[in-house]
């Protein structure tokens, strides 16, 4: 008899532990991938902010949100966490979309501060909330991380960039990169193109860092681009040795150098590791009259990516017979002449002559 109430006891200890244990809230880490927009205009009602998110837990409960202006708190409300069809190869988890309702407020700069009430993991980014922003900028590059369907484009010292939007272009007093930590400014150089754009320079001398563009008019007014800039190092590709600049089809193009590709530094990437981030190479090739581009690869799989060494430091091409070709001077196509360049995303090398007979 003792053995079963022993028995009967022991069951209902397992019982009531398995029923404690279910009833405890479980999370896990996070990763956060940064606000959709980065400056917000000021808002006279209440409204949704959205940032990014992987892993991030859909119970809103498990969540402390907490918002402060630099002075004071103010109140914010988890409201929707959004599975998005988006995702990488490298994760099994999708993107996600998190709002949380804010009260109006004007410019400054705002703090969000994200609590996991679980796990402890606590996680802050900043916002600024300015009275004008534009959203569409050209970079010298066309290497980007995305999310969701939003595009977000690298930029590189000792690049010309361009504001695509369409802003006033009198009256500059001057446009600057801030510091997203510190608010230091950098002064660049900027003019108006031939297309009524503004072009900015970014120094080669811009340490490596995610900034702020504003334009600042004579009359006070600022204007900031809507995202972060991630401002990577320069790598100028150099072609050092040409093994021919007479050749036919059938031979094979040798260039020897360095930076034939771009290699990305993910560090300041909110998706460090996730995607595949790259820019591609090309071999330009311009006889005075017609420019024609030659596709080097962008990822590990494309066809002509592994024209180029591991180390970046040789290209190899075998001619085409003029029927598997494209590039040519003439109209019988019998030959191209001209200059040859490399471009590895941002930069390019000088040119060299080169002649292909067919």
């Amino acid at each position: 008899m003792k053995r079963i109430i022993k028995a009967i006891a022991s069951l209902l200890i397992i019982i009531l532990i398995a029923a404690c244990s279910s009833n405890e809230p479980t999370s896990k880490e996070f990763r956060y991938l940064g606000f959709e927009k980065n400056v917000l205009l000021p808002a006279l009602n209440e409204r949704d902010i959205i940032f990014y998110a992987l892993d991030f837990d859909s119970d809103k409960n498990n969540w402390e949100l907490n918002l402060n202006d630099g002075i004071n708190d103010i109140p914010v409300k988890l409201t929707l966490v959004e599975e998005t069809p988006y995702g990488w190869v490298t994760v099994s988890g999708n993107l996600q979309k998190v709002y949380f309702k804010a009260p109006a407020f004007g410019t400054g700069n705002y703090t969000l501060t994200i609590k996991n009430k679980v796990t402890g993991q606590v996680l802050s980014d900043t916002f600024l909330v300015r009275d004008s922003n534009f959203d569409n900028i050209k970079s010298a590059s066309d290497a980007s991380f995305e999310l969701a369907e939003t595009e977000n484009l690298l930029y590189y010292q000792n690049t010309t960039n361009t504001i695509l939007s369409d802003i006033n272009t009198t009256s500059i007093e001057k446009i600057v990169l801030e510091n997203e930590t510190t608010f230091s400014t950098i002064l660049l150089e900027h003019e108006v193109n031939n297309e009524g754009k503004i072009n900015f320079t970014i120094p080669q001398t811009t340490p490596l860092a995610t900034y702020y563009l504003a334009v600042y008019y004579n009359s006070g007014v600022n204007k900031y681009f809507d995202k972060k800039l991630i401002v990577l190092e320069v790598q100028e590709p150099v072609i050092e040795n040409v093994n021919k600049t007479t050749i036919n089809s059938g031979e094979t193009l040798i260039l020897k150098g360095s930076n034939f590709r771009y290699a990305i530094n993910e560090d300041f990437i909110p998706t460090k590791g996730l995607g595949y981030i790259a820019n591609e190479t090309k071999l330009i090739f311009n006889d005075g009259n017609n420019e024609y581009q030659l596709h080097m690869g962008r990822y590990k799989d494309d066809e002509m990516y592994t024209s180029i060494n591991e180390s970046f430091t040789e290209l190899t091409f075998k001619i085409p017979a003029k029927d598997d070709f494209y590039i040519f001077s003439d109209n019988d196509r019998t030959y191209f002449e001209g200059k040859v360049y490399l471009t590895n995303g941002p930069y390019k090398t000088a040119p060299f002559t080169l002649r292909i007979d067919y």
